[in-house]
Order: structure tokens, then sequence, then C-alpha cells
């Protein structure tokens, strides 16, 4: 394709330096030149899309659950860890500096008990 388009310009180029050029072969370079600028535009869409995917993926991770089939993949101490997470969600417990006698459990759900 951009081999194809760069021969047409060279020959146009040569063309127009002994006699006019046609107006379907300009037409035709155009179209072709938008051809290429829409490849290049797909092109770099779907770089930006893999560099930003692998972006996330470097700052992120992957979530890797803890199974049978992939214990291997985890340190020994990784997986002691495991064993002692609770099965519920744990609860933060929070005071003010002023008030330290009397500490409040803070709800997923943002309701206080005091």
């Amino acid at each position: 394709m951009f081999v194809s388009v760069s021969d047409e310009i060279d020959a146009a180029v040569c063309a127009r330096a002994s006699r006019m050029i046609s107006r379907s072969a300009i037409a035709q370079l155009d179209q072709d030149l938008n051809g290429i600028s829409g490849a290049l535009f797909v092109f770099g869409r779907d770089l930006v899309r893999l560099l930003l995917a692998k972006q996330r993926e470097a700052y992120d991770g992957k979530l890797i659950v803890f199974s049978r089939e992939n214990l291997e993949l985890f340190p020994r101490w990784y997986l002691v860890k495991a064993l002692f997470q609770p099965t519920f969600p744990v609860q933060a417990v929070s005071s003010t500096a002023l008030n330290l006698s009397h500490p409040f459990i803070i709800r997923s759900q943002g309701s206080w008990i005091h």
C-alpha cells in the first residue's frame, strides 16, 4: 500500500514537470492517501489501547486467586498469610486523638456505631 502510493506520487511529480496531471490521477492519489491516513489512525488507536492495557497491567497487576492449580506461583509466606485471612470483611476501628476512650466502628455501609 505505502510503496504503491509512493510510486504513484513519484510518477505524478515526474509527469508534472513535462505535462499536466489528469484530475482522475489526482483524485486517485487523494483517495489512496486518505486510505493510508485512515490505516495510520487505526494503527495508532490500537497501539494506544494496547499500551494503556499494558500500563494498567503493570501498575494494577493481575488478580490471581489462591487455588490448588496455581499454588506454585506464590511464595510460602503468602500461603501462610492466606490461611489466616478472615472469611468476612475486616472492620476498621477508629478514634479521634481527643477521645481515645470511645472508639467507634466504621461500617462499609457508612453507618457509625458509637
